[in-house]
């Protein structure tokens, strides 16, 4: 095959060579003579050259269609950041090649069974086994997300457009991908190189001017996105597929359960869940989120109390005692959860 390629590309667009086997069949054909060709004859001759051209340029294509693609040649990465990091590398078939844990946290998750696996379908399982190992946690309030960022080797918008498709459609069909936040960002090589270079996980470097924090830190990616504001600063460069309603419910139902569990009186939320939309869930979810911190940090309070259920203590100073750190350490830690919103 890759001899009759290399001779198509040495003969069949070299004009001379071309044009004297045309003049040769005319020839044998009885089409030339020492007149100027013309009329009939001369429409046999164009007729030719058109047929000759296009059998030549039909096999070129045919050839170059059905070459075999090298599937060891990595096209693209698709860098996963949850905590554990990962960066799967995958060839123009968009089957995975390789498959590198980036940190520590990435090292305890089993990956080495998805290589040849369909892109979507091994980032689908990275996550899922992330969950599996503990990094994830889609039953507590806390919202989870997971940054998927790909880079094209040749920087093609198509390359990114393509994957980013695939994962997408994988979302619709796996019912624990929708029950997280799955932000998509394209990345350049030039920004993999740099997040590489000062060690930050590239989803993070390219937004980088948002999460990079006053003491030189950097915002973990569930701290960041879980901020609307942060989230609408960078929508221009990111894509945020938003666990849907359903998932959403049922995650403020279990929590509502817990609250009730501990003897506080969840009513007003249920009363407000039944008719919620998204944004009223989002709502509810964030001040559930600031009573349990309260209840836990109150139960804390109680336990670490030596006069807790003392009964040498006098029942007024039991209940002042009770009055005062309601007063004094409740409240504000209310107040910092509040204004923490999001961290």
């Amino acid at each position: 095959m890759n001899k009759i390629k290399k001779s198509i590309e040495m003969h069949a667009f070299n004009e001379d060579v071309f044009l004297n086997r045309i003049t040769m069949q005319a020839d044998r054909e009885g089409l030339t003579s020492q007149r100027p060709l013309g009329g009939r004859s001369m429409k046999k001759v164009l007729g030719l050259f058109a047929l000759s051209f296009a059998l030549v340029l039909g096999l070129w294509v045919g050839l170059n269609q059905f070459s075999p693609v090298d599937k060891s040649l990595i096209t693209s990465i698709v860098a996963i950041d949850i905590n554990p990091s990962f960066e799967v590398s995958v060839n123009a078939l968009d089957n995975v090649v390789k498959i590198e844990a980036v940190n520590g946290d990435a090292e305890v998750v089993e990956v080495d069974d998805l290589i040849g696996m369909k892109v979507e379908d091994a980032v689908a399982l990275i996550i899922q086994r992330s969950g599996e190992a503990g990094f994830i946690d889609i039953e507590d309030l806390e919202e989870d997300f997971v940054i998927v960022t790909s880079i094209s080797l040749q920087d093609r918008d198509q390359d990114h457009d393509r994957i980013q498709d695939r994962i997408q459609d994988q979302i619709k069909d796996n019912e624990y991908l929708q029950s997280l936040n799955i932000v998509s960002i394209k990345a350049t090589q030039r920004e993999k190189f740099e997040a590489e270079g000062k060690n930050i996980p590239i989803g993070l470097y390219v937004i980088n001017g948002y999460v990079l924090q006053e003491d030189g830190s950097y915002m973990k990616a569930g701290e960041f996105f879980s901020n609307p504001e942060n989230r609408e600063a960078v929508k221009n460069r990111v894509q945020i597929t938003e666990e849907n309603e359903l998932k959403l419910r049922e995650r403020i139902e279990k929590a509502l359960g817990k609250l009730e569990a501990k003897g506080e009186d969840a009513t007003e939320y249920r009363q407000r869940l039944e008719n919620a939309g998204m944004e009223e869930m989002l709502q509810i979810q964030a001040e559930i989120k600031v009573e349990s911190k309260q209840a836990e940090d109150a139960g804390n309070d109680d336990s670490g109390n030596p006069d807790a259920g003392n009964p040498d203590v006098g029942s007024g100073e039991g209940v002042e005692n009770t009055e005062n750190r309601g007063n004094s350490d409740t409240a504000p830690k209310a107040n910092d959860n509040a204004g923490g919103k999001g961290n």
